[in-house]
C-alpha cells in the first residue's frame, strides 16, 4: 500500500517544480533583503530575504547565491526558521512547501529540502527531515536510511480534505 501511495505520490506531481507555473520562469527575480554582500561570485543575502517571480515567493532568514564565472546563478541555498515557498502551479493549484534548508542546483536541476519539510499541493501532503527532488525528471527521493521517516497524505479525488474528518 506504501509503494502505491509513494507511486500516486509522484505521478501526481505534488513536489516543487513539477509543474511550476510555466511564466513565472520568465518573469524577473525581485529580491529584497536587509543586508547583501558580495564576493567572488557568491552573494549572501540576510535579515529577512524575500523573492518574488511571479506567482512565487519566497521568504528566508539568508539567502546565498552562487554564479559561474559568466555571472550565470548556478546554485541557491536558502536557510530559516522556516524557509516558505509559495507558488500557484499551471493547474492552477496553490503549492506550498517549507523546510528548515533549501538548496537548489541549476545545472543539476535538483532541489534539497532538509528538516522539518512539509510540501502541500491542494489538500495532498509529504513531510519529513529530509526530501530529494529532480526538476528534469520529477524523480522523488524522501527519508531513508539515516534520513528520516516520511509522512504523505493523499485525498481522493473529488474529496475534500474535510471529507476524511467526519
Amino acid at each position: 500500500m506504501l509503494k502505491r501511495a509513494f507511486l500516486l505520490l509522484v505521478v501526481s506531481g505534488l513536489p516543487l517544480g513539477s509543474h511550476a507555473r510555466t511564466a513565472d520562469r520568465q518573469q524577473p527575480a525581485d529580491i529584497n533583503a536587509g543586508h547583501a554582500t558580495v564576493s567572488n561570485g557568491a552573494r549572501v543575502l540576510s535579515d529577512g530575504v524575500t523573492i518574488v517571480q511571479g506567482t512565487l515567493q519566497i521568504d528566508a532568514d539568508r539567502a546565498q547565491l552562487e554564479s559561474d564565472d559568466s555571472g550565470n546563478l548556478t546554485r541557491v541555498i536558502l536557510t530559516g526558521k522556516p524557509v516558505e515557498w509559495t507558488e500557484i502551479l499551471d493547474t492552477g493549484v496553490r503549492l506550498d512547501a517549507s523546510a528548515e534548508r533549501i538548496d537548489y542546483k541549476m545545472a543539476e536541476q535538483k532541489v534539497t529540502l532538509i528538516q522539518n519539510v512539509r510540501i502541500t499541493r491542494g489538500p495532498d501532503e509529504i513531510s519529513g527531515d529530509h526530501i530529494e527532488y529532480d526538476l528534469a525528471t520529477s524523480a522523488l527521493d524522501a527519508g531513508g536510511e539515516r534520513k528520516g521517516r516520511v509522512v504523505l497524505r493523499i485525498t481522493p479525488q473529488g474529496t475534500t480534505e474535510s471529507d476524511g474528518d467526519q
